[in-house]
């Protein structure tokens, strides 16, 4: 399986939801909705269980590059719109 020649996989609308909750839920404003196409992990794991993607801001949108960069406090506020999802998961359950 390479990116270029499998499809993507789509992320499952449970999870969706949850990480938008969890964007929410730590102040960082509306999640924007984003497709990626990209052979990641997410296509090695979604045979086995339902995937959902966070993305974090990176300068110029650089990703996936020597180039790429991204704040430490852009790191911190996924992390904690994770732990969010995490716990609205939890209590869904």
């Amino acid at each position: 399986m390479t990116a270029a020649t499998e499809r993507g996989v789509a992320c499952a609308e449970l999870l969706t939801a949850a990480l938008g909750r969890g964007v929410r839920a730590v102040g960082a404003g509306e999640p924007a909705r984003l497709l990626s196409w990209r052979g990641d992990d997410a296509m090695a794991v979604a045979g086995v269980t339902p995937v959902g993607t966070l993305f974090v801001r990176c300068t110029d949108g650089i990703s996936h590059h020597p180039a790429e960069d991204v704040t430490l406090e852009d790191v911190a506020l996924a992390v904690d719109a994770l732990e969010a999802a995490v716990l609205d998961l939890a209590e869904l359950s």
